[in-house]
């Protein structure tokens, strides 16, 4: 018999004397069925499954906890406090019609819960997730990409994104906050293979740079 270590994330809670008031795992709502295909073939250690890899973690306007899950490609809302996971957006378990859009996130980052009650990550595009789920394809591009969703209708339509020219594929990390009052983004490109260093960048809603940062000594910007 073949056996796999399968690692699943947590999250926990803690009170102002650090005592753990909450805790919710990953493994109590996913599955196997759940990981990507090509996350589990891929590896270089295939014995060890890092399955949902989530790499950030947001709250909605009711406190709700939204997590970004890279080997997902996926992001998900958690209810606070019962746990229960109330939808999907991405990912083999999605709960969501695209509009507006050809191309679902993929490898995403960063997922942020925006006042206006739109979705901000930001999309690695490492994984071709159109219809047919094809083994690992590198996208042309990483973005900052905006939705807008109806959690009721269950869609999301794409609202806003940001795309570099020349076009940047970031194959790990990355983020993208929205300033405010200004309502500019600014995008951490992550781990960018071609020099000069792409850091970060900030634009106008019309997509106007108003900043760019480049270091040619440095190997990748997390967030």
């Amino acid at each position: 018999i073949d056996t796999a270590l399968v690692g699943w994330s947590t999250i926990q809670v803690f009170d102002a004397d650090k005592n753990l008031v909450w805790r919710w795992d990953g493994y109590d709502h996913f599955g196997p069925a759940d990981i990507e295909k090509h996350i589990v073939t891929s590896l270089k250690r295939p014995k060890a499954v890092d399955a949902m890899h989530s790499n950030s973690i947001d709250f909605d306007e009711a406190g709700n906890v939204i997590i970004s899950s890279r080997h997902l490609c996926a992001i998900t809302k958690v209810h606070y406090p019962s746990g229960r996971v109330d939808w999907q957006l991405g990912g083999l378990k999605n709960s969501f019609t695209m509009q507006n859009d050809t191309t679902w996130f993929s490898y995403q980052h960063d997922a942020r819960w925006l006042p206006n009650g739109h979705m901000l990550l930001f999309d690695n595009a490492n994984y071709d997730t159109t219809i047919g789920r094809k083994p690992v394809v590198y996208d042309t591009f990483s973005r900052a990409v905006e939705y807008a969703l109806d959690t009721v209708a269950h869609t999301a339509t794409h609202v806003w994104e940001y795309r570099h020219d020349p076009p940047v594929l970031s194959f790990a990390m990355g983020s993208a906050e929205r300033l405010l009052p200004s309502g500019n983004t600014l995008i951490g490109w992550g781990a960018v293979p071609n020099g000069p260093f792409l850091v970060c960048t900030e634009v106008t809603p019309a997509g106007k740079t108003v900043f760019e940062m480049k270091d040619g000594d440095a190997d990748y910007n997390y967030r």
